[in-house]
């Protein structure tokens, strides 16, 4: 059986997910811009409340993943933060300009970690080189590699899944994610013998709030009664076929 991440970034769905036999969560926020940095509250109350082990995204901003010296500085003293609230685990990118590994930035990341479990996240999608980032992040110490094989979607990514697999040949992990679903996840671990499967099976509720202002928090108003959160449904759903996997 894979080891199964499910993602989320508010507490409600920390909740959920810790009613699911799972391996661990990783904890964000802004999933919609693919995951950002946890602010102090979710990150404390998560550590509390959650009998599942966190893996913590640390990432200052949506966008690029060229990184200034100052958002260096910003992001190390979030992962001293996580640290120190005896979390064991950190999701953490850094690109060059070229699409190359940011070999200082996750050098002083990871020692910044010291010891803890390092996830080198979606960045890695940008790569120009997977195979040489691979050899990279393996000698630089990271544990694991978040990645849907540089495709749109991991099923879509499934040829390249199968060549970082092999390559890695358990000096790494490689975990498939992005577009997981019930229709796709038994495809992307027969085809790709992935050791580890992240998913996010998002969804929503409608918010009880009644109001008539035509004032919206974002762009678009109707997200306001939008609610985001895991959907224990489909999380089920994706684990039910995870287990038909032989």
């Amino acid at each position: 059986m894979p080891k199964i991440e499910i993602c989320v970034d508010n507490v409600e769905s920390v909740i959920t997910a810790n009613q699911l036999p799972i391996d661990r969560i990783e904890l964000c926020s802004a999933l919609a811009l693919g995951g950002l940095s946890v602010n102090y509250g979710l990150l404390k109350q998560a550590v509390r409340i959650s009998t599942v082990p966190l893996a913590v995204m640390v990432r200052g901003r949506a966008g690029d993943f060229i990184f200034s010296e100052s958002e260096v500085q910003a992001m190390l003293a979030e992962i001293e933060l996580v640290k120190s609230l005896g979390v064991q685990h950190i999701v953490i990118g850094a690109l060059t300009p070229a699409g190359d590994i940011d070999l200082p930035t996750t050098t002083r990341f990871i020692q910044q970690a010291d010891g803890m479990q390092v996830t080198f996240h979606r960045a890695f999608d940008l790569c120009r080189n997977p195979h040489i980032a691979l050899e990279q992040l393996i000698d630089l110490g990271c544990h694991r590699i978040l990645t849907s094989g540089q495709a749109k979607t991991a099923f879509d990514g499934i040829a390249m899944l199968q060549s970082l697999v092999q390559q890695a040949d358990n000096r790494i992990q490689i975990m498939a994610g992005c577009g997981v679903n019930p229709h796709n996840v038994q495809a992307i671990l027969h085809q790709t013998c992935v050791p580890e499967i992240h998913f996010s099976a998002k969804g929503f509720r409608i918010s009880e709030m009644q109001t008539n202002s035509p004032a919206a928090m974002g762009n678009n108003g109707e997200q306001d009664r939008r609610i985001d959160v895991l959907d224990a449904n489909l999380a089920q759903q994706i684990l039910d076929k995870i287990g038909e996997v032989q």
